[in-house]
C-alpha cells in the first residue's frame, strides 16, 4: 500500500513538473520598450505597456511590477516585470530608466562683463554665483575660453562657461581688456585713477587760471544742473538736465534755470562756449559695460566739438558716492570702472580730463559723508566749492 502511494506521489510530481514546463514554454512577456528616458524634477515618469500570454491566452492580470525608479537621482534604475503562475516566476522582463538631468545651470555676473587685466597678467576670473538645479555649486566647472592674449594690450572677447555633471552647460559673454588696469584696481579702497593715468590724461590741480574759470560753461547731469540753481556758478553758465547721459543726450537742457527748445549739441552751437565741462551718466555708470558707456559718451563729445570747434573740451570725472549709498544706482567700483574708461577715450580724442576725487574722497575710497544730500550721490550746496575750486585750480591755457 505504502509502495502504490509513493508511487502516486511520484506520478503526480512528474506531472506537475511536466505542466510546469509547458506552461513555461507556452508563456510570453512582452514590453514596448527596453529603456525609459525620465527628466530629473519630474514627479512620475510613464513605464512601457507589457503584454502577457499563456498558450494565446492574455495574462497581464498575472504580471507584477518590481522595484521602483527613484526621480531624485540621475541614472540608471532597473525595473522588473514578472510574470508569475501559481506564486512561480515564469516570464522577467527588466525595463531600464535613466533619469537626466537637462537643465544648465544658472551663471550670473556680479559686475557685468568686462573684465581687466593687466599686461602679462594671469586672467582672474569675473565675480559670479553660479547654481544648478542638481548638482551643488562645488561640482559645477567654471571655465574661461576665448583667445585673449594676455601679452598685448587690446579688447578681447571670451566666455564665461559653466557645465554641471551632466554636461549641461552655461555660457556669459566677456570682453576682456589687457591695459594697465586690473579688475582689483577697482576697488574702492585701492583705486587711484591718477596712478593708472599711463599718458598723463588728467589734469593736475596746479593752481589753475581764473581768466580760464571766467569763461567755463558747465554742461551734465543733475549735480552739474544743482551749481547753476542752488548758486555754485552763475546759471547763465549752465546747461544741464536731471538724468543727462548719452542715451538722453538729444532731450531739451535747462539754461538759466529754464527748460529750453534746444539740446546738448544746439546749446553749444548757439552759445559757444571758448570753454566747455562736461560730466554726465552717473547712473548709467552702473549699466555693467563701460566700455560700451564710454563709447556712447565719445560720439556724445564728437558731436558737441563739431557743433562748436573752437571750444575747449574738458571731461569731468564722475563723482563719488558715500559708501552707505554703494548700492545705488551705481556702485561706486561701477563708477571707478567707468572713470577708467572715460580717461582711455580721453586719450583717444586727445582731450583733457578732470578728476576731483582726491578732494571729494576720504581714505575709505568713498566721498565724504558731510559733502552730500541724504540721497548719497548730489552734492550739498554748501561743499559745491570743493568741486568747483579743483576745477578752477585744474584749468590752464
Amino acid at each position: 500500500m505504502k509502495r502504490n502511494i509513493a508511487a502516486i506521489f511520484y506520478y503526480i510530481c512528474n506531472l506537475a513538473l511536466i505542466l510546469l514546463v509547458l506552461v513555461w514554454i507556452g508563456a510570453s512577456l512582452t514590453t514596448d520598450a527596453n529603456n525609459v528616458t525620465a527628466v530629473y524634477g519630474q514627479d512620475d515618469v510613464t513605464l512601457p505597456a507589457y503584454r502577457a500570454a499563456i498558450f494565446g491566452i492574455p495574462a497581464n492580470g498575472l504580471v507584477q511590477t518590481e522595484g521602483e525608479a527613484d526621480l531624485s537621482v540621475t541614472g540608471a534604475h532597473p525595473v522588473r516585470y514578472c510574470l508569475r503562475f501559481l506564486g512561480i516566476p515564469l516570464k522577467t522582463k527588466v525595463v531600464t530608466v535613466t533619469v537626466v538631468d537637462m537643465e544648465a545651470p544658472v551663471l550670473e555676473l556680479d559686475d557685468g562683463v568686462i573684465c581687466f587685466s593687466r599686461v602679462n597678467e594671469d586672467w582672474t576670473y569675473p565675480t559670479y554665483q553660479v547654481s544648478d538645479n542638481y548638482d551643488s555649486k562645488e561640482n559645477i566647472k567654471v571655465s574661461i575660453e576665448g583667445e585673449a592674449d594676455s601679452s598685448k594690450e587690446g579688447i578681447y572677447n571670451a566666455k564665461l562657461k559653466a557645465c554641471d555633471t551632466s554636461d549641461n552647460c552655461v555660457m556669459r559673454n566677456l570682453t576682456m581688456v589687457v591695459g594697465a588696469a586690473s579688475d582689483q584696481d577697482f576697488d574702492p579702497r585701492q583705486f587711484d585713477l591718477y596712478a593708472l593715468d599711463t599718458h598723463q590724461v588728467l589734469l593736475e590741480p596746479e593752481g589753475g587760471l581764473d581768466s580760464a574759470y571766467a569763461e567755463l560753461y558747465w554742461m551734465g547731469d543733475s549735480n552739474i544742473l544743482n551749481l547753476g540753481m542752488y548758486n555754485g556758478v552763475p546759471d547763465n553758465r549752465v546747461m544741464a538736465r536731471y538724468a543727462m547721459a548719452p542715451e538722453t543726450f538729444d532731450k531739451p537742457l535747462t539754461y538759466r534755470n529754464v527748460v529750453q527748445r534746444w539740446n546738448a549739441e544746439e546749446g553749444v552751437a548757439l552759445l559757444k562756449p571758448k570753454r566747455l565741462i562736461l560730466m554726465m551718466g552717473e547712473a548709467e555708470a552702473g549699466s555693467g559695460n563701460p566700455l560700451k558707456f564710454a563709447e556712447d559718451y565719445g560720439e556724445c563729445v564728437d558731436r558737441l566739438l563739431k557743433a562748436n570747434p573752437d571750444m575747449k573740451l574738458y571731461i569731468s570725472a564722475i563723482l563719488p558716492i558715500r559708501e552707505k549709498d554703494s548700492e545705488a544706482a551705481a556702485t561706486q567700483e561701477q563708477i571707478n570702472r567707468a572713470n577708467y574708461c572715460l580717461m582711455q577715450m580721453c586719450y583717444e580724442k586727445k582731450l583733457p580730463m578732470i578728476c576731483a576725487d582726491a578732494w571729494l574722497k576720504d581714505d575709505s575710497g568713498y566721498s565724504y559723508p558731510d559733502y552730500y544730500l541724504e540721497d548719497g550721490f548730489h552734492l550739498s550746496a554748501s561743499h559745491f566749492p570743493a568741486y568747483t575750486d579743483y576745477v578752477r585750480q585744474c584749468l590752464v591755457k
